[in-house]
């Protein structure tokens, strides 16, 4: 009837029996998948990718075998005289099999974007960094994983990168996120194509120092990008080396004196003197480099190299005369010449320092002078041509003072009125004259690759972004006067915020920075990290440590100025009396570890947080406890909170926790509370009007703190990969018009929210 012969039921049945061990053994596996796949989704809302890519690999399996079941079926009834055309098996395996082949896809780049050097992926290095046509990209390559090592790469790195905050006005400075290898091609295609940059990488131990420079677009059309190579190799010296008159010339050239190094007596000494050496011929030798790139393509370019050899101190002192880069090159040669020749003179040299100054006057001059021709008559001659402006006539003043010491020429100089280029005009360049051979030059080194500005504009929404960090920025506090901002990063930074200038860094030996607060007359500012440090936030140097046991979140300095508050390391709040730095008392939570602390208005009450859903509020005079709030929710401890300016109301958020909450301080249980993910730091405005939050994946949100309606959301940070808890600092500005936040993308971001939207 259907067309089929009749066959013997035996083979038939035992077919059947085959297929369905076949079928039950691959529904069993998939039971399987489907039960780990369960499992993975408990876990997490998404499967990774690696995970996918194993499940596919079963199916394909499964789906392979049952293709297999269905060929050896075919042919089986094709035996007894049976016909199938069934095809679904091989069609599901062609399925699975592209499945994998983009999940396969997707797992590579998800390997290569766990490798990138950037933190967050493609894209965000340009995002979060300002750069523009003047400055130049310095990028610090971190150290590779290796136990003691990599601790003192870190530290290195971290203070190089300090230290070139000070030359912010000629260069950007950026730690990359992870190790890489120059040339890397993404980072190249994604962040750098067409940006001159310089990759420094500074490869450390406590016995030597190996700097390694490359970079791309550094003037040189082929190639555009420059492979590493070594630059300023160094040995560092031992302990019997290191001789008071060589420690006290380290000391006397310390760009500023936060600390006092001695002569090693033990291993840390000798590490600390080592570091410091480490250091200053890092920022050196970067700086050189950015140099390089100014001579080449500014006239009247002041160099930076003077200031950073003498901060170099004992290990600038053989630094090239030249700067690195070859007369022919640069695009003010003249100017360069008197530079080089104020140089000369310091080291010594004074018969090449005249010939430097001769040579430069020639230039402006733009004639082959003969030998017998005055000084004088070129700087005449100079001044007819009409190519010495006002920058030549100030540092060619200085160096005939410095170097010739004629009187006369002072007088002629004094006297002289120099023509002044036009705005946007440079000099023609000028071909440059042979030096007589009557005095031989020191030889110049190999040249070093000029770099070309970059032409980019700011992102982001933010007013103002402030960078370099040394890491994470963890604690944000504006001063006073609203003036400086100051930044926590494991390093402190104190910013101006009218033009985004590095004021000064806070670094000693040892210390840690991850919470700041300012004196309230802004002459003092308290970080705290390792211990609570006392700094004076206009030069940066340490007055005094309280604490050296080591604390725990933030630390709050009374508005009135009595008292300053922080947790210790083992969970007790410490108060100090700030004018004696006398401990004064201990507030004890146990068995609960404190997390934070905050003042009130007037400074009569102190709120702190600790591990558990409720906040005691103390009296600073007596050390005692006058009351609390206190939530019956257990998702998470209370990790902020805030007052609000009229002391009445407390905010507190959850270390990353979802909600807000408000408490009437009369009353022990929430005023309100609002559903919010991932909350990680709450700030009252000056106003009343606002409460500020931070979040974990690097938002901010602004409440109305009668209703608790969300009104603004602030986006600019650059999020980390991992939703892993991490604290976003934010504080408002003392007027209430700026907020200030500090993300895991290493930046301070300054926000205007006096305007709507």
């Amino acid at each position: 009837m259907w067309g089929l012969r009749m066959v013997p039921i035996a083979p038939f049945l035992e077919l059947i029996g085959e297929a369905f061990s076949v079928i039950v053994e691959n529904q069993t596996k998939r039971l399987e998948i489907a039960d780990a796949q369960a499992a993975r989704r408990s876990e997490s809302r998404h499967r990774t990718a690696a995970s996918a890519i194993q499940g596919a690999l079963v199916l394909v399996q499964a789906g392979q075998l049952l293709h297999t079941w269905q060929q050896s079926r075919r042919q089986r009834l094709g035996e007894l005289g049976v016909v199938s055309s069934d095809s679904g098996a091989a069609a599901y395996a062609s399925g699975a099999a592209a499945r994998l082949s983009e999940l396969k896809e997707l797992k590579r780049y998800e390997d290569e974007l766990s490798a990138y050097p950037i933190m967050g992926g493609p894209g965000v290095l340009a995002g979060a960094l300002a750069l523009d046509p003047v400055r130049p990209l310095v990028l610090i390559v971190p150290p590779r994983e290796g136990g003691d090592a990599t601790r003192w790469g870190d530290r290195l790195v971290n203070r190089v990168s300090s230290d070139l905050g000070r030359y912010h006005e000629i260069l950007q400075v950026r730690i990359a996120d992870r190790p890489f290898q120059w040339p890397h091609a993404g980072l190249y295609a994604n962040e750098l194509a067409q940006v001159p940059t310089v990759i420094v990488e500074l490869l450390s131990d406590r016995e030597r120092l190996d700097i390694r420079v490359g970079g791309c677009h550094l003037g040189f059309d082929d190639p555009p990008v420059l492979p590493m190579r070594p630059m300023a190799p160094l040995r560092f010296p031992r302990a019997e080396h290191w001789s008071g008159e060589l420690v006290d010339e380290l000391n006397r050239s310390a760009p500023r004196q936060a600390f006092t190094l001695v002569p090693p007596s033990t291993d840390d000494e000798l590490a600390d003197l080592n570091h410091e050496l480490a250091a200053r011929v890092s920022t050196l030798c970067a700086v050189a480099m950015v140099d390089c790139h100014h001579l080449a393509r500014v006239p009247g370019y002041d160099e930076r190299l003077d200031q950073a050899i003498a901060a170099a101190g004992v290990v600038g002192t053989d630094w090239p005369i030249n700067g690195l880069i070859p007369l022919p090159l640069v695009a003010d040669p003249a100017y360069h010449l008197l530079h080089q020749a104020l140089r000369r003179q310091v080291r010594g040299q004074h018969a090449v320092a005249e010939e430097d100054l001769r040579l430069a006057v020639t230039l402006l001059a733009g004639t082959d002078a003969a030998p017998e021709t005055s000084l004088r008559e070129l700087i005449e001659a100079a001044f007819a041509t009409g190519r010495m402006h006002h920058k030549h006539l100030a540092k060619l003043r200085e160096a005939v003072e410095r170097v010739h010491g004629d009187r006369r020429l002072l007088d002629l100089l004094d006297r002289a009125r120099p023509w002044r280029l036009p705005s946007g005009d440079e000099p023609e360049p000028q071909p440059i004259p042979e030096r007589p051979a009557a005095i031989e030059p020191e030889p110049d080194p190999a040249p070093v690759p000029v770099i070309n500005p970059p032409v980019r504009t700011p992102t982001g929404a933010a007013q103002r972004v402030l960078s370099p960090h040394s890491g994470w920025v963890k604690g944000v506090a504006w001063s006073p006067d609203g003036r400086f901002l100051a930044a926590a990063a494991d390093v402190g930074y104190v910013w101006d915020t009218a033009d985004g200038g590095l004021r000064a860094t806070l670094m000693a030996p040892g210390a840690v920075v991850k919470a700041v607060s300012w004196s309230p007359d802004g002459r003092r500012l308290a970080t705290s990290g390792d211990a609570v440090h006392i700094w004076d936030p206009a030069t940066g140097d340490l007055q005094t440590t309280l604490a050296p046991s080591g604390t725990r979140g933030n630390v709050a300095w009374s508005p009135e100025g009595r008292w300053i508050a922080a947790c210790g390391r083992e969970g007790r709040v410490r108060i100090w009396d700030a004018a004696t730095g006398e401990l004064r008392h201990t507030l004890d939570n146990s068995p609960h570890v404190a997390q934070s602390v905050a003042w009130s208005p007037d400074g009569r009450r102190l709120a702190t947080t600790c591990s558990i859903q409720h906040v005691p509020i103390w009296d600073p005079v007596t050390g005692t406890e006058v009351g609390g709030v206190s939530t019956e929710e257990t998702d998470a401890p209370i990790g902020a909170v805030a007052w609000s300016p009229d002391g009445q109301l407390i905010a507190g958020v959850k270390n990353a926790g979802n909600h807000l909450f408000v408490w009437d301080t009369a009353t022990p249980t929430p005023k309100f509370r609002v559903h919010a993910r991932k909350l990680a730091s709450v700030a009252w405005s000056p106003a009343g009007d606002h409460i500020a939050t931070g979040h974990n994946h690097q938002i901010i949100n602004l409440w109305a703190p009668a209703t608790g309606d969300l009104t603004r959301t602030l986006a600019g940070h650059i999020a980390a990969r991992s939703l892993t808890f991490r604290t976003m600092p934010v504080a408002w500005s003392p007027d209430g018009r700026l907020l200030a936040s500090g993300g895991v993308d290493r930046t301070a971001r300054i926000w205007d929210v006096s305007a709507d939207g």
